[in-house]
């Protein structure tokens, strides 16, 4: 903004000298030979008189001049206002703008206050701010009103042709690519709307940042047919009074104009001559001789579509003959009509100005010089700006030291001057020439500033050879001068944005001219800047995470500590944190527990230096080895389980260890683990205060029917979180022990595998000749190589969706031993390596198998090719600047590739898809030949397998560029993405990369240590340099010494001490005086090194003793030690080793865990990046954060199957010397367990582990599914095994319970001679009754006997039919009846509903609200919001209330892990944008829990109704598809903040003035009006309401029906008294809830909580009294209530009698709710508004029969869920129940990923034993989603296979299932 506002400078002398360029090196240093140009500055008049500047005392500056319409208004004082004098709600009365303008007055600070308009100003208006200063400063009369103006930027337009090129696709179509330029920032609509076409284009557009370049792309406008015409753009017809001009004309040819379009000359990157015909060339023709240049030697041509290319011999210079000759012919056949010449001006420099080295800070010395470079100019313009000390803060708050945003709010132009470079004759203005500048005049007033140089040259100052220039004289530049000063100087007066074209017209501007020095377009944005602050305080700062940072100041000429410096550290805000005196070493300590610094100041004298301490300014580490895992506050944790994998149903074994190694945490802290599900709720909370030295142990029970999938625990301890994955599927024990062992390295694409597998039985029995398969999942991963940071190696343009291979199968040998030799040939256009996981099955004879995964990297190259691209962050890279880029070629194990042949193409990206993170486009776009590489060239590796390329690209040129990397021999390609932009800021002119230069490479003697030890560090270095050596670690800097330094190296000498465990960084900083010039090395240099520290101490030994071998069912001993007889604590766990070999389990490894490498936790700062002669290039922050391993991440049974065979406990503590017995039993089970010990004691860690086998001489396993149905028939094998020689006969015996029964014998014998396996074969065939089945098998053999028994769940999978029958009863009247039941005998239930209200078939709403399955916000809602009423209107049992109360807590519980970081909830839980209708819904209903004295968590309810303010605050109706539900949703959130004593009233007023309001929304909102007391406003909404139904359609986002609405009319009638209209919508809504009609849970809520407020508002309390008889007992009742429920019979036969009688004086409503399930195979198929299409494949996309299976058949079932409908549906969930003998293959949790393949679509799956839900939150008309389940016949038998249903869960008319049919497995 403007700041010292009348002080203008108004002469400058100058004289300039020049550096011989050879002395190059040593400008620096000899500078002082010459003299300077001295720049004076003097106060001087004000602005050109036109315009008088108003003046005030009080007022320092203001706003003015011409501004954009986006810009604040700034009115600053040149004194403080005192604080009891600012009020700022007086703001808006004492400061008046005109015209009025919608936005508020603020103070910023406590001398500025400023306007920011709401949305904008008006274009082209002159406004005036009248302000009243008398409230704020005592003033004179004359002084008390300050009165400024300003004004907007108009609309216009202005129009650049960029380039015309001939369609891809179409010959004689013209794509043309043109600039629109508007002086203000400009919505897109609003260009694309003022700008209409001569002709219907297909044009797209793409807009700059800063809305005012505007590109159109209009593509294939067709050649005319009879003569050639110009397409025009110009200004629509508009309201906005800008005038209908043309604003640029394109020449399109005929269809037969064969002609030369442009001829140009092209320097970069490679020289040619390009001619462009307006049609494309033919191919054919030979075009040597028809087109050649005057005198050249080459007489190459290239010819490409409609362009050629003529290549100038290199050194040619000056004006070239371009000759075409009039045989050149097009490919339709035409020649041209006349052989051209054409003149071209060949020249590689052309007039440019730069600055010599990077670097802001000079140090003072005598002089404070600034050495540049020009060619080709007379004369450059300097300029500089002055940014005062007082505002550094403010400045550094958006920018680094060389940064230039804001300059106008913080700076102030202080001198301009034109100065020749032309004054000595003898020199040649054509080449480079070294010039320098002294500040030392202008830079003594003030030395804490900061000043900004800048050069720039227009067409004047040229020296560029040129015909028709004719030149200024240097007097009328020198008199333009003082001019311009004043003119430039103001626009500081105005604000906005800086940035400097120098006197740039743009009226003139000419795209194609751009690169012509005689054309005016080239000088636009000449300007090259350097930020200058001179100073001799050297600073670096170090702070870790412990809240400590230190500072050191050196002096920069010399590397002296400085003492005495006062060094102050600020905020963002500018608020002093902490300050210091440097002491004798120069340094200060602060404690910084107030905040985050943001920078420092540190001064001395008249000196000052300034340097930044954010996160991002830190100072790269990137090129060190600093990663590892981030330790916070000092605190690790580690979190193991008894195994991989759970089911659900099983216990949860966790331990926790903490290591508080900085003792934070205060004895008995609490910890806390909470356990959340695959959707992310929370699932279970459970808190710790008693460990065993830092070990906890939680057991968490799971439910039976517990969702499956990836869960997460999540464990908090002292403020830090740390967070395990596990997974819960509903899994099998393996029975066999697979191992599969890949070869060493990565595989190779076409190479066989060479793999090696070997099956035992897991108690050790040889498993020969079974059966086995394979396959191969092969997945994208991201290619990377060590020593190659950074670089790129997978191509963007490619996707890999994840393949499978062909199954491999074979059968192992009699050792149970395979070798797989199978050969891969997927990923030949993978982007890069991808990852195999291999699923291996091996099948027992009985049909069952066993399942082991194993992972291998696969490379489908055997080279890559690699890129590293200059763009490391999100900023753009600049137009006008030159970027390396690297390549590398690397074979498939990591080994540098000399002499590789590279590819490069570099495509320009037009349109917006690059804001898409899909790669889809890319892949489209790369490969379409319509898009051609705007380059290509192809490069070599060197001898370390690298080499580089630059590329620039010019202002006009600013896009998305995609620069591809091929190697054409191994077919590998890589690419990247870079946005080139336009320099708005220069900031970061380094990005060169050549930080390099500024690495000190150092090594230390060993790599690990203990303490005690010494540090033996050697390191290059210079005489009378000093090196300051830190040592750090991931918490705080250990210990900072400095040392001076020898010549040649420095070695140093440092101790290790036990804090420095498990690793630490040795950080060195070599500063060197400024002045030395015998080396060409930076003058600082910064390097780290990593080493390690580990003390034998840190490991523990634990030992268990154990029997090798134990017996089922007998008891065995476990004793734990230490080896050495320290004290540790344990936990134990024995473990299944057939649950453990599901993912490969390791013991956990809390020593790995604990002593794993940290990060580096110290940020280091420091300026000597930034002083002058450092060659300080800077890159970005990149904090590599090492990973966990991938960790494994797991429905409803009446039985516990597969009861898992774990033993867990502890912890365990063991004194010193002690050990420990532990006496287990084990259960029927033979196999294999691993015995586990995880120790630690807080400071050593330890694990061990042993593998014991459980078995007795004969040995039974049976094989059952997992499930079985009612009348289904399945074969039982019994497998036996005899692990001594001569067992002989042994009988085996099968019996099962009574609901099922044994078809054939019951009993075979089997016979052994030798060691082995065999097995019999039973039959079971299973009666019609649901529930539990046992069978029981044994074998006896002499004195052994074996028995194998388990549960097993008999299913059925019929759905219950409810019927409902309603009765009424006159006072007195009695009813008598046979019910008949729906369903089967055994499976029916009565249930007696009275009321004396019309009924609301309570019973049957409420349970189907509990019972409904499903999940999200809005359904968990209606699960507890009517129950908050049940009491008041239904008579409940004890144990109902409690039911009732249960409910309402754990929802309110549950709805915390739906709540985002913002306040409101999302969707599913744990999702991360919020759901807008559920949000309110909920809050709806916490509200009135919370009324109903339910403890709400105040966090949880002042966090959603904040957010809920906000956005009602920021509400702006829209118009869209889903116009209608927005609004709702807004009127309801009002109505709920009312509700919440946080009325939004201005939000309400404003929504009610809206002409189109939606009848639902009136309603809505006015009984938000009745509830702040406005009952009048509320009539006169709902009386303006028509028509109440809504037309829910696809565009709902409120869960919307008619019912709900209804219930909300009637919710705001009660508030309203509408006594009589209420009375009829409740009737209304009773009918509606008493019918047989399906209802959605929100419809289903919403009215039972409307009816409980009309009941409690208008209901008379009579009493009911009547009685029942069934079956003979007769019970009387009579209740106040107005509904009474009870279920009179459960699980009963097929008909009942029954008698109602009417005691009482009141007419009484009976509903009778019948429930059962029918039979089987009654399902009719369906489908309203979806279709099903089910169908089984194999492997290879064949049908298979699914009624007739062998057994092993793998198969798949595809099921598709089409949507023919024209609207979308919401909320589909899709379940799949399969046949008892097919088993579901389950490979989710093997793969080790966190998130879950699932199909398009699917937004989760849940996959249980027997059936797979699936759920889609959405599908669009005409859209379908596939879902495939992998499956296997195992089980021999006769089966049902139930209907697939498919149903949304919001509308029951939309649903679809199929029949279901009986299947048989052979």
């Amino acid at each position: 903004m403007c700041m010292e506002m009348f002080i203008f400078a108004d002469s400058l002398f100058v004289e300039v000298v020049i550096l011989n360029a050879g002395n190059m090196a040593k400008y620096l240093y000899y500078i002082c030979a010459c003299c300077f140009l001295f720049l004076f500055s003097r106060c001087g008049k004000g602005k050109s008189e036109s315009e008088e500047i108003p003046f005030n005392p009080y007022v320092e500056a203001f706003t003015s001049g011409t501004i954009s319409r986006y810009t604040p208004v700034y009115l600053i004082f040149n004194q403080e206002i005192a604080a009891d004098r600012m009020k700022p709600e007086q703001l808006h009365d004492l400061v008046r703008i005109k015209p009025e303008t919608a936005g508020e007055w603020a103070f910023e600070n406590n001398r500025t206050i400023v306007f920011k308009p709401t949305k904008s100003f008006e274009r082209d208006t002159r406004y005036e701010v009248k302000a009243d200063l008398s409230e704020w400063f005592d003033t004179e009369r004359k002084d008390k009103y300050f009165t400024f103006r300003f004004s907007t930027q108009p609309l216009l337009l202005r129009a650049n042709l960029q380039s015309v090129d001939i369609n891809r696709k179409n010959e004689n179509g013209y794509d043309i690519v043109c600039s629109v330029f508007t002086p203000d920032k400009e919505m897109p609509e609003t260009v694309e709307s003022f700008v209409c076409f001569s002709e219907k284009a297909d044009a797209t557009w793409q807009h700059s940042h800063d809305g005012k370049r505007h590109e159109v792309f209009i593509s294939n406008i067709q050649a005319g047919t009879d003569a050639a015409r110009a397409f025009k753009l110009s200004v629509a017809p508009n309201k906005l009074k800008v005038p209908e001009e043309e604003l640029l004309s394109v020449d399109i040819p005929e269809l037969n104009d064969f002609a030369v379009y442009e001829v140009e000359y092209v320097a970069e990157p490679e020289r040619y001559v390009e001619v462009t015909f307006t049609k494309l060339l033919d191919a054919a023709q030979n075009m040597q001789g028809l087109a050649w240049i005057d005198g050249n030697k080459s007489e190459t041509v290239n010819v490409e579509g409609n362009k050629l290319r003529l290549y100038p011999d290199a050194g040619s210079k000056g004006a070239l003959n371009v000759h075409l000759s009039q045989n050149i012919r097009s490919k339709n056949g035409l020649n041209l009509k006349e052989s051209i010449v054409r003149q071209i001006v060949v020249s590689d420099e052309k007039p440019e100005v730069r600055f010599i080295g990077n670097g802001v800070i000079i140090p003072q010395s005598t002089q404070l010089t600034v050495p540049f470079q020009a060619v080709y100019l007379r004369g450059v313009v300097v300029r500089v700006i002055k940014i005062f000390e007082q505002n550094i803060g403010q400045f550094l708050q958006v920018n680094d030291l060389e940064g230039t945003s804001d300059l106008m709010r913080v700076g102030r132009l202080i001198a301009r001057k034109t100065i020749f470079l032309d004054e000595d004759a003898t020199q040649e203005l054509s080449r480079w020439n070294t010039y320098a500048i002294d500040l030392k005049e202008l830079i003594d007033p003030e030395p804490g500033a900061i000043y900004r140089v800048e050069l720039s040259f227009n067409r004047d100052l040229s020296a560029y050879p040129c015909e028709d220039l004719v030149k200024k004289s240097k007097e009328q530049l020198l008199a333009d001068d003082e001019i311009k000063f004043k003119e430039e100087s103001s626009r500081f007066d105005g604000g906005g944005y800086y940035y400097y074209n120098g006197d740039f017209d743009w009226s003139d501007y000419d795209y194609s001219k751009r690169g012509d020095p005689c054309s005016n377009s080239y000088y636009y944005n000449t300007t090259v800047g350097k930020n200058v602050l001179a100073t001799n305080l050297g600073l670096l700062a170090m702070a870790g995470e412990d809240n400590d940072m230190t500072v050191l100041v050196h002096n920069i000429l010399s590397t002296h500590p400085e003492k005495g410096v006062e060094v102050v550290a600020y905020n963002y805000q500018r608020q002093e944190l902490a300050s210091g005196m440097t002491d004798d070493k120069g340094q200060v300590r602060f404690s910084l527990k107030n905040g985050k610094p943001f920078y420092l100041t540190a001064s001395l004298g008249q000196q000052r230096s300034y340097l930044r301490v954010d996160d991002g300014s830190a100072l790269s580490l990137s090129s060190f080895d600093v990663s590892g895992e981030v330790v916070q506050k000092g605190i690790k944790g580690f979190i193991y389980g008894d195994r991989g994998v759970w089911r659900p149903g099983d216990t949860l074994h966790l331990g926790f260890m903490l290591n508080d190694r900085s003792r934070m945490l205060p004895a008995n802290h609490p910890v806390i683990m909470e356990l959340y599900n695959p959707l992310g709720q929370l699932y279970l909370r459970k808190t710790q205060t008693k460990g065993e030295a830092g070990l906890y142990v939680f057991d968490i029970p799971t439910e039976p029917d517990a969702p499956t999938g990836a869960w997460n625990v999540n464990v908090n301890v002292g403020g830090v979180t740390f967070t395990k994955r596990l997974r819960i599927e509903t899994i099998k024990p393996n029975r066999l022990k697979i191992s599969l062992t890949m070869p060493p390295k990565k595989l190779l694409r076409g190479e066989p595998l060479d793999a090696a597998m070997h099956v035992e039985w897991l108690q050790g029995a040889t498993a020969r000749n079974l059966k086995y398969d394979i396959q191969g999942t092969f997945i994208s991963t991201p290619t990377t190589f060590p020593g190659y940071k950074k670089f790129y190696f997978d191509d963007p343009s490619k996707i890999f969706n994840s393949e499978e291979s062909k199954v491999i199968s074979g059968t192992t040998d009699a050792a149970g031993n395979a070798i797989i030799k199978a050969r891969f040939e997927i990923g030949a256009s993978a982007p890069g390596m991808l990852l195999a996981s291999f699923v291996t099955r091996v099948y027992e004879e009985s049909g069952d198998f066993s399942i082991d995964a194993n992972r291998a990297s696969y490379s489908p190259y055997r080279r890559y090719a690699g890129i590293k691209s200059p763009q490391q962050d999100g900023e753009p890279l600049k137009t006008g600047t030159e970027y390396k880029y690297e390549v590398a070629s690397v074979d498939y194990l990591g080994q540098a590739v000399a002499n590789t042949e590279l590819e490069v193409k570099v495509y320009k990206v037009h349109w917006y898809w690059w804001w898409s993170s899909d790669n889809g486009n890319l892949a489209n776009y790369v490969s379409n030949s319509y898009n051609k590489p705007v380059k290509t060239f192809t490069i070599r590796t060197g001898t370390n397998g690298t080499a580089s390329f630059n590329l620039k690209y010019a202002d006009a040129d600013w896009g998305t560029y995609f620069i591809s990397v091929k190697d054409k021999e191994s077919k590998h390609s890589t690419g990247v993405m870079n946005y080139f932009d336009w320099p708005y800021s220069e900031g970061r002119r380094d990005a060169d990369g050549s930080s390099s230069a500024n690495m000190l490479t150092f090594k230390t003697d060993k790599d690990t240590y203990a303490p005690g030890e010494q540090i033996v560090v050697t390191f290059p270095s210079v005489k009378g340099s000093r090196a300051i050596i830190s040592i750090e670690n991931g918490t705080r800097v250990l210990s900072t010494t400095e040392h001076m330094c020898n010549d040649g190296q420095t070695t140093v000498k440092l101790d290790v001490t036990p804090d420095m465990q498990p690793n630490a960084y040795l950080y060195i900083t070599l500063l060197q005086p400024h002045g030395v010039t015998k080396n060409d090395l930076p003058i600082r240099m910064y390097g780290v090194v990593p080493f390690t520290v580990t003390s034998p101490e840190s490991h523990l030994a634990p030992v268990v003793r154990m029997a090798d071998e134990i017996k089922p069912e007998a008891p065995y001993h476990v004793t734990v030690s230490e080896k050495n007889g320290r004290e540790m604590a344990y936990t134990l766990a024995i473990v299944d080793e057939g649950l453990l070999d599901l993912t490969r389990f390791r013991t956990p490894d809390p020593w790995q865990a604990f002593n794993a490498r940290e990060a580096l936790g110290v940020n280091t700062w420091d300026l000597y990046n930034y002083v002058v002669g450092a060659y300080g290039g800077r890159i970005e922050q990149l904090f590599s954060i090492g990973g966990d391993d991938a960790l494994n991440k797991g429905p409803k049974a009446i039985v516990n199957r597969f009861k898992p065979v774990v033993q867990f406990a502890g912890p365990f503590l063991l004194k010193k010397g002690e050990k420990r017995q532990h006496t287990y039993k084990m259960p029927n089970y033979n196999g294999r367990v691993r015995v586990m010990v995880v120790a630690g004691n807080g400071e050593a860690y330890g694990n061990t582990e042993k593998s014991v086998l459980v078995r007795k001489p004969v040995m039974l396993l049976g094989t059952l599914p997992r499930v079985i149905g009612i009348g289904e028939e399945m074969v039982v094998p019994a497998t036996v095994f005899a692990t001594e020689k001569g067992v002989g006969d042994v009988q085996v015996t099968i019996a099962c319970s009574g609901n099922m029964e044994i078809v054939g014998e019951a009993s075979r014998t089997l016979h052994f001679e030798a060691v082995g396996d065999k097995s019999a074969q039973f039959r079971i065939r299973v009666k019609d009754t649901p529930g539990a089945g046992h069978v029981r098998i044994t074998a006896i053999s002499g004195g052994e006997k074996s028995v194998y028994e388990t549960d097993i769940e008999i299913r059925s999978v019929r759905r219950p039919q409810v019927k409902v029958t309603p009765v009424t009863l006159e006072a007195g009247k009695s009813w008598k009846e046979t019910v008949g039941l729906p369903g089967v005998e055994g499976t029916n239930s009565l249930m007696l509903e009275m009321s004396d209200v019309q009924p609301v078939n309570l019973s049957t709403r409420l349970s189907y609200l509990l019972g409904y399955p499903h999940g999200c916000v809005e359904q968990i809602t209606s699960k507890a919001f009517p129950q908050l009423y049940l009491s008041g209107f239904a008579s409940l049992t004890r144990e109902q209330e409690q039911l009732t109360e249960r409910a309402v807590k754990e929802v309110i519980r549950r709805l915390r892990s739906y709540q985002t970081v913002d306040g409101s909830f999302s969707y599913w839980p744990g999702g991360t944008g919020s759901n807008a209708w559920g949000t309110v819904y909920a809050t709806h209903f916490l509200l009135e829990a919370e009324k109903k004295g339910y403890l709400v968590p105040e966090g949880m309810k002042r966090d959603v109704l904040n957010d809920l303010s906000r956005i009602a605050r920021n509400w702006k109706p829209e118009t869209s598809y889903w116009a209608e539900s927005e609004e709702m949703t807004q009127a309801y959130r009002l109505f709920v903040l009312a509700l919440g004593q946080t009325a939004e009233v201005g939000a309400m007023n404003r929504l009610k003035e809206s002409k189109t309001l939606a009848p639902m929304s009136r309603y809505l909102l006015a009984a938000g009006y009745a509830l702040v007391g406005r009952p009048d406003v509320s009539k006169e909404l709902v009386a303006k309401t028509t028509a109440l139904t809504t037309a829910y359609s696809e565009y709902d986002r409120t869960f919307g029906s008619d019912l709900r609405d209804n219930s909300i009319r009637l919710m705001t009638l009660c508030l309203l008294d509408g006594g009589k209209e209420a009375a009829l919508l409740a009737n209304e809504i009773s009918k509606t809830l008493a019918s047989d009609d399906w209802l959605s849970t929100q419809s289903t809520a919403f009215s039972l909580v409307a009816l409980s407020d009309y009941m409690k508002k208008y209901k008379v309390s009579g009493s009911m009294d009547f009685s029942y008889t069934l079956g003979g007992k007769t019970e009387k009742v009579s209740t106040t209530r107005n509904i009474w429920t009870e279920t009179l019979l459960d699980k009963a036969a097929s008909s009942v009698s029954l008698e109602l009688k009417n005691t009482g004086k009141s007419t009484l409503f009976a509903h009778l709710v019948t429930e059962g399930i029918p039979a089987e195979g009654k399902e009719k198929a369906y489908a309203n508004g979806l279709t099903l299409a089910v169908s089984y494949m194999d492997h290879d996309g064949h049908p298979v029969n699914a009624s007739t299976l062998q057994q092993g058949t793998n198969f798949t079932a595809v099921v598709t869920i089409a949507n023919p409908s024209s609207r979308a549906y919401s909320h589909l969930v899709l379940t799949e129940v399969f046949p008892a003998g097919w088993e579901i293959l389950n490979t989710r949790f093997l793969t080790g990923g966190t998130a879950d393949n699932r199909a398009a679509g699917v937004n989760y799956q849940d996959i249980r034993d027997d059936r797979a839900y699936s759920y889609i939150d959405y599908l669009p008309a005409g859209k379908q989603v596939t879902v495939r389940i992998n499956l296997c016949a195992v089980y021999p038998g006769r089966f049902y296979l139930p209907p697939v249903y498919c149903e949304a869960m919001y509308d029951h008319l939309v649903r679809a299932n199929t029949e279901g049919e009986m299947v048989t497995v052979e």
